[in-house]
């Protein structure tokens, strides 16, 4: 569930890649003058958004954009404040936590391994772990583990993701978090399915690979990806430390916290020591990886990876997932792609036939909505062919008596999150908040398909009234949850 507010920050921007052509600019515009809601009227003409403006109406410091073209970046552009408090400028050079996108830069870096006959893809994981071992249980016990599985999710190993820590706290080792001892804040990394069987998320999985990296190659799994990827990929705004140097602090989007005063995060940001989340990087340079693996998979000149482990890592080993990479196919196209999801948001995606992609990173817990909307407005300036395909609704017009009943005050007890419905001329609109109620509301219009179901523009929601008109249930993707009215 997600709530939105509005406040009137300042919105900056800032862009690279000098001398762009007319063309570019003309790109550029339609992308920030079309960003697009998942939901649109059937038969009316589409609802298209100006990135300014949803940037005040999300409430969102800042946004960074790479806009990949033909396998290289076309451009990159920022908007908005990367401290809110002391109003720095978001640049291009300002660095996001990359979140879970860091996981698939830590699979290139095991690729790139593969391809220097270091690591294996396929064998059993175990003589690797040289100061580790895996808890065995009925899962485990005389079954192969493979990086293969572990890159494609399908290990069998437990703990979906990780929480963050203060980053002026002691942070735990590897070895600390596998185990599941303190300081780490986690339980023992173990078996939970059969592997193989089964697609199952895993960042421990992923923390299991850098041990095997800290074990074989090198102890230092900071300096091991900076030499292996980073630094040959001219990554140079990019870092898996987990708490940045002094002297990067200047140059990165300080976290915040929606609510209705965008909270900054304690010491503006988390510490993440996994490999599953520990990248600082820009767009630009995310951009750049995605680029590599672009074109490594056309067996182009000079390469990063050999074509034939770029075919590897963009090939399903479970359903539609890949090594590290989730492929999507819309229309003709096939696409690859992750998200991040903390503190910051992310998301990256390309696609392998035309070599079009993006990354896009917002230093808010607020950017499901506005970053997805982003999304559709660069498929739809650069034809990603039927990318977009909104969800059509019909709406139609109820009754005074019906708009009234449902005119109130709801609350979800579970997650103190409520919402507000009020009438407006002949329809209802509705102020939905996640953890705050406060006087600065933001209300999006409800759209009824029939006497009860309704949906608002942007939200993935389904939403429907019961008969009496006092509780609301709302669907987010397999959640469903009841706000019941309290005045």
């Amino acid at each position: 569930m997600t709530f939105r507010l509005s406040i009137n920050i300042l919105i900056i921007f800032s862009f690279t890649l000098q001398g762009q052509t007319t063309e570019i600019k003309k790109r550029i515009s339609h992308t920030e003058n079309n960003l697009l809601p998942n939901n649109q009227i059937a038969g009316s003409v589409f609802v298209h958004y100006n990135i300014y403006e949803r940037m005040k109406f999300y409430n969102i410091p800042s946004i960074s954009i790479a806009v990949i073209n033909n396998d290289t970046i076309e451009w990159a552009k920022t908007y908005g404040l990367s401290d809110i408090k002391l109003k720095t400028k978001a640049t291009v050079n300002t660095m996001y936590q990359a979140n879970s996108m860091s996981k698939c830069v830590n699979a290139l870096c095991i690729l790139k391994l593969v391809d220097e006959n270091k690591l294996n893809l396929d064998v059993d994981i175990r003589p690797y772990l040289k100061t580790w071992t895996i808890p065995e249980n009925e899962f485990s016990t005389g079954k192969t583990i493979t990086l293969r599985q572990i890159l494609s999710h399908t290990a069998g190993f437990n703990i979906h993701g990780f929480d963050g820590y203060d980053n002026s706290t002691k942070l735990p080792n590897t070895t600390e978090i596998l185990n599941g001892k303190p300081p780490a804040n986690n339980e023992l990394v173990k078996s939970i399915y059969v592997p193989g069987s089964t697609f199952y998320y895993s960042g421990a999985g992923y923390i299991v690979s850098q041990k095997i990296l800290e074990d074989n190659i090198n102890p230092d799994y900071i300096k091991l990806m900076q030499e292996k990827v980073l630094t040959p990929l001219k990554m140079t705004n990019s870092t898996f430390e987990s708490v940045l140097q002094k002297n990067k602090l200047k140059n990165i989007a300080v976290a915040y916290r929606y609510n209705p005063n965008l909270e900054e995060i304690k010491g503006k940001y988390h510490a993440y020591p996994q490999a599953s989340g520990s990248l600082w990087t820009t767009p630009t340079d995310y951009a750049k990886f995605m680029s590599a693996i672009l074109k490594s998979f056309r067996n182009q000149n000079n390469s990063f990876l050999k074509y034939s482990t770029a075919t590897e890592m963009l090939t399903p080993v479970k359903d539609e997932f890949a090594l590290s990479f989730n492929l999507l196919k819309k229309g003709t196209e096939d696409y690859f792609s992750w998200n991040g999801a903390g503190e910051h948001g992310d998301i990256a995606i390309a696609c392998v036939k035309s070599g079009k992609g993006v990354v896009i990173m917002v230093n808010s817990t607020n950017y499901d909505f506005i970053m997805y909307e982003i999304l559709k407005a660069v498929a739809t300036t650069y034809n990603w062919n039927e990318f977009y395909k909104p969800n059509l609704i019909k709406s139609i017009l109820l009754s005074d008596t019906l708009l009234n009943k449902y005119v109130g005050e709801y609350v979800i007890k579970k997650y103190n999150e409520r919402f507000i419905v009020r009438k407006s001329d002949n329809h209802l609109e509705l102020c939905q908040n996640y953890e705050y109620f406060t006087n600065d509301k933001t209300f999006d219009k409800i759209y009824f398909q029939d006497n009860f179901s309704f949906s608002t523009i942007a939200s993935k929601m389904k939403w429907k009234f019961n008969a009496n008109g006092d509780k609301i249930e709302i669907t987010d993707n397999a959640e469903t949850c009841v706000a019941e009215k309290t005045k």
